[in-house]
């Protein structure tokens, strides 16, 4: 929105710099999360998944044949 330039959080020039710096990393980020909104967002996301992932450890486990004799 017009209304909203120079106001959103965001700040494309900063945004780009980034980028460009993740690009010339060895290696560069496999994923790039930019922004604090969207950081927090991605973290609790994932946080809330791998909870899950977590909570059926042991029925996902129980898909593998048994080990032993």
């Amino acid at each position: 929105m017009i209304s909203q330039d120079g106001r959103q959080p965001g700040d494309p020039r900063r945004a780009a710099r980034a980028v460009i710096t993740a690009m010339d990393l060895d290696p560069p980020p496999l994923r790039l999360v930019l922004g604090n909104d969207a950081f927090d967002t991605a973290v609790s996301t994932l946080r809330s998944n791998l909870a899950q992932i977590w909570g059926y450890e042991a029925l996902s486990r129980a898909a593998d044949f048994p080990t032993g004799k």
